[in-house]
């Protein structure tokens, strides 16, 4: 499951699904190798939360590309 973070408060990972609900991770129950940032896209491997860089790549550039798109009209 590929989530997007959406924010992190007190431990929990605040994350948008796919079909756009949010879940809540309680971080003490996983893994994380490697520190989490609000927007990464990350996903959840045998308890393990992993973040992907691709992904989240893609994504940030995305959205800035709609931001330039809506601040030239």
């Amino acid at each position: 499951m590929r989530l997007i973070v959406d924010r992190i408060e007190n431990g929990i990972l605040i994350c948008e699904k796919d079909d756009c609900s949010l879940i809540n991770l309680n971080l003490s129950q996983y893994e994380v190798k490697e520190k989490i940032n609000e927007g990464d896209l990350v996903y959840i491997r045998d308890n393990i939360i992993y973040i992907d860089h691709d992904g989240t790549k893609e994504n940030k550039k995305n959205i800035d590309k709609l931001c330039e798109d809506l601040w030239d009209e």
